[in-house]
């Protein structure tokens, strides 16, 4: 009862968060794994700033899993498991000819790829998908985390990838598909755009290297049981550590200094979630990247 008050009373002063969908206070870090905090911001100051303003003459969109009106299925789920017969009404006039949505210019991607084409020659190849997980039968485009659907779904020539959810451990708060990372590993993007998880809001680039591969183990550990065993207690997840630091320092050098800034090779990951936090107002930044 005691820890369940301080719980609060420290919720209430803002120094450990309400909920898994806002960032981890200093404190929750501290608390949850000091050690993953470290990693974290180690990793994060290997961050450049990419944003241009740049024109553009296509317009791609995804849904997700608020967007009932796209998925063909929602309403099979509800059948098969009696909703319709309580008598619920689960979609009205409006939203049954919303289905049927024209999109005129617009590219609605629903696990389908595009190739956009532009002036001089240049093409990009887009695929795109709303697909979320773990939220269940009341929400869209939802799959259980531990059958995730991203095994070889992405096409291997695709340059820019865009979907509801983020991946696991960038610009989620812990909260994405480690399927969806193993998969984005496997076709390396140049751009990666997700949203979702709003208060992740932001960009990170990513180089598909073995730091990234160490930081990711990190986070993807169980931490050890408490701040000073986390710290403290000797195990594979020193090694991690290292490893990230190894070979990040390896990486900066071998990028920057010998072989001079532009040679890299990864991507760039984007939280374009314009929801600030769950308000409901549009007040995030729009995103601009230069590719």
């Amino acid at each position: 009862m005691f820890l369940t008050r301080l719980n609060s009373l420290l919720i209430f002063l803002r120094l450990r968060r309400s909920d898994p969908w806002s960032p981890r206070t200093p404190l929750d870090w501290i608390l949850y794994s000091p050690l993953q905090w470290l990693a974290a911001l180690l990793y994060r100051n290997r961050q450049v700033d990419w944003l241009k303003s740049l024109p553009h003459r296509w317009k791609v969109v995804i849904g997700g899993n608020h967007d009932l009106c796209l998925d063909k299925s929602f309403e099979r789920k509800l059948s098969s498991a009696g909703r319709h017969d309580s008598g619920e009404k689960v979609f009205d006039e409006q939203e049954r000819q919303q289905q049927e949505v024209n999109w005129g210019g617009i590219e609605y991607l629903c696990d389908r790829a595009v190739e956009l084409r532009f002036e001089g020659g240049r093409r990009l190849n887009v695929y795109g998908w709303g697909a979320v997980p773990g939220l269940g039968e009341d929400h869209a485009l939802s799959y259980p985390r531990h059958r995730h659907p991203w095994h070889r779904r992405i096409p291997d020539e695709t340059d820019v990838l865009v979907t509801h959810t983020p991946p696991a451990h960038h610009l989620d708060l812990g909260l994405g598909c480690a399927g969806l990372l193993d998969e984005v590993w496997r076709v390396k993007p140049r751009l990666h755009v997700f949203g979702h998880v709003h208060r992740a809001h932001g960009t990170e680039p990513v180089y598909y290297d073995e730091c990234q591969r160490a930081y990711e183990a990190i986070m993807s550990r169980r931490p050890q049981g408490g701040p000073l065993r986390d710290l403290l207690l000797p195990g594979p997840h020193w090694l991690d550590v290292w490893d990230m630091v190894r070979h990040g320092i390896a990486s900066i050098l071998w990028k920057w200094i010998m072989l001079g800034p532009g040679t890299n090779n990864g991507g760039l990951m984007v939280n374009a979630a314009l929801m600030y936090g769950d308000s409901g107002v549009l007040r995030n930044p729009i995103t601009v990247v230069d590719l």
